[in-house]
């Protein structure tokens, strides 16, 4: 055992490669009997009127890509403890537990945006008390560097409430959730891997391997499943932890590979979610409607109504995220308010002119 445990780490992408097969392979053979058991015990949903699907889909999708992911960090976080921060497996488990049950709750019987929220801030509390996870600087973005203390806390606490909920919002149509997350689980494992932050390697990639093992029975036309809100809580929750991780490694002066703008980055990766929700938000408060009430205006909907299909606008949206990440790396030699500047117009660009063709009212 211990010629192999040596062997794995000193070959970092192959055991990189082991934790997302290990994660696949879990989720993978979970979502036939979650299929399943969705059909029997009568869990499916009823295509919605604006939909392209024509019959019931499962909705616990969110189900395997937890118990993948979960049980990928626990098998290998016991064989690897001497190389991991068990403490930070333990406490963040915590919190994706909260995540998983109220996302249960709100798939079977629909629970109010406010004990969401209550739940969600739990979670984050859990990570940020007892693992001093926190966003500490703005790295010189509108002059701001050093966050005190009270304000570094609020700010977590709201950016955790917000990054969550705006993943949850792009869980519209087939292929969209997943390969977003996907891409930005991909990015922090490469992240990590190059620092040998081991601990949020093993994080990165077993959510990765379970997002593959979704996104096959999520764009099936035959054993199709949904996420529901109990992945996309947990895959909120996790990306929105590794974002604050990613910042504070980036930050630090031992870091072997860093970039100059790292919050730019995080922009950039979540610049989907993010345009998404304050488009929402800024169309309610227009239109006098209850902001945390769920309606149709989201930028995807404008793109089906545009005429394209699920997967269609899956791979735009896609493209356009990569295209901004990229230009995050053309950019990171530039002024930090310069190039979030850039990066704020080029989402803009990239996602709201579809809107505009859209016949969609708002």
């Amino acid at each position: 055992m211990q010629i192999i445990l040596s062997y794995l780490q000193q070959y970092y992408f192959l055991s990189a490669f082991l934790i997302v097969l290990f994660s696949f392979l879990v989720s993978y053979k979970l979502y036939p009997v979650i299929i399943y058991l969705s059909y029997v015990k009568k869990l499916s949903k009823m295509p919605e009127k604006r939909g392209s699907h024509r019959f019931k889909t499962a909705t616990m999708g969110g189900v395997g890509i937890f118990f993948g992911f979960a049980l990928t960090f626990a098998f290998i976080g016991a064989i690897l403890s001497k190389y991991l921060e068990m403490n930070i497996l333990f406490d963040l488990g915590a919190s994706l537990i909260i995540m998983f049950v109220i996302g249960i709750e709100d798939d079977l019987l629909v629970i109010s945006p406010l004990k969401k929220m209550m739940a969600q801030l739990l979670a984050a509390a859990i990570v940020i008390v007892f693992l001093g996870i926190r966003i500490t600087t703005f790295n010189g973005f509108l002059g701001i560097y050093s966050l005190p203390y009270l304000p570094s806390l609020v700010f977590t606490f709201l950016t955790f409430v917000l990054v969550i909920n705006a993943y949850n919002l792009i869980d519209g149509i087939d292929g969209l959730a997943g390969i977003i997350a996907a891409m930005i689980c991909l990015f922090f494992g490469i992240y990590f891997l190059a620092n040998k932050e081991f601990t949020q390697v093993l994080i990165s990639f077993a959510l990765l391997g379970s997002l593959i093992a979704f996104l096959k029975f999520n764009t099936s036309h035959k054993r199709k499943i949904f996420m529901g809100d109990t992945g996309s809580m947990v895959i909120g929750f996790v990306i929105v932890y590794q974002a604050i991780i990613f910042l504070n490694v980036n930050n630090d002066e031992n870091t072997i590979f860093s970039f100059n703008n790292g919050p730019v980055f995080i922009i950039a990766m979540l610049s989907f979610p993010l345009l998404d929700i304050l488009r929402l938000f800024f169309i309610r408060i227009k239109n006098g409607k209850d902001s945390f009430k769920s309606d149709e205006n989201h930028i995807h909907t404008c793109f089906l109504d545009s005429g394209a299909t699920h997967i269609e606008t899956t791979i735009v949206i896609s493209t356009i995220t990569l295209i901004i990440i990229f230009c995050a790396f053309l950019m990171e030699e530039l002024n930090i308010n310069l190039s979030m500047f850039l990066i704020v117009i080029l989402t803009i660009m990239g996602y709201l002119p579809i809107t505009f063709k859209s016949h969609y009212q708002i």
